[in-house]
Formats: C-alpha cells, structure tokens, sequence
C-alpha cells in the first residue's frame, strides 16, 4: 500500500472513530433531570429556602408580595455551596392549565441569578401555583416546585 494511500485510510478511519465517540457522548451523557419534593414555605408571603440532594441551599424570592397576576415580577435566586450554568422558573397552575411559559434567570457568577417573569390571568378568586425552578449543574438537573396562592383583588 502507498504512503499516500495509507494516509488516506488513516484519516478516514479516525474521522469516522471521533464522529462515533461524539455521537456516544451525545447519546449517553444526558442529564437526569431529578424531581423534588415541593418547599413547605408561603412564596407569597415571603423569601423561600430549601435544601439540595447535594447539600446546597436555595433562596428564591418573587416580588412583589402577593404575587400578582397579569404584572412583571422579579425573580431572584441565589445558591450556596454550588454553582449552576442555567436556571429557569416555570409557573404551573394546580386546578388548571395555564400553559408554560419558562422565565430563563441571567447570572454572572453562577450562584446569583434574576430575571423576570408574570402570571397569566385567572377567572377565580384563589388560584393555587407551582413555581417550578429547574437548576441545571454540569452533572444535575434539579426541578425544585414552590407551592403559592394567588389571591384576585
């Protein structure tokens, strides 16, 4: 076999070997994204604190207080004892469908995060919510509900 020929078998060969790897990379590291059990704390009310598998704490705020429908809300999360490359809220209704509406957090340190996000309307004097927030590590991907109630003025 030719020099040249050699080469060629040999580039093929390793362009297929590394398309395989990157396919089984893709293919078998995905995240598990991993349930929680929801916070016993009012969100309504005040800032919520809750724990992690991996022993790191979450504090999320909404405002304002009463979490109104139909306005902008500001979302703020922080993590202690950890970092996160993404963070996301999704608010939820429990009686009812409201549909999804995801609110991404922006951060520059991995651990404070804000954004905003807004609660659609709803025909019902008292409406119960999950806001979901799903923290996604280099290894994780934690889906963390906060229950709260809505209240129509």
């Amino acid at each position: 076999m030719s020099d040249r020929r050699f080469t060629l078998v040999v580039v093929v060969v390793s362009a297929v070997l590394l398309l395989g790897l990157g396919y089984a990379y893709q293919r078998f590291n995905t995240l598990v994204v991993t349930p929680l059990p929801a916070v016993d704390c009012p969100l309504e009310q005040q800032a919520c604190q809750a724990t992690l598998p991996n022993g790191a704490t979450v504090k999320f705020t909404v405002s304002p207080r009463g979490i109104p429908q139909l306005q902008p809300l500001k979302l703020n999360l922080q993590l202690t004892g950890m970092t996160a490359q993404q963070i996301s809220v999704d608010f939820k209704g429990v009686d009812m469908n409201m549909g999804l509406f995801p609110y991404p957090l922006q951060t520059s340190d991995g651990q404070h995060f804000h954004g905003q996000g807004m609660l659609s309307a709803c025909i019902f004097n008292e409406m119960r919510w999950l806001a979901h927030v799903q923290i996604t590590t280099d290894t994780a991907i934690f889906d963390l509900p906060f229950p709260f109630t809505t209240l129509k003025k």
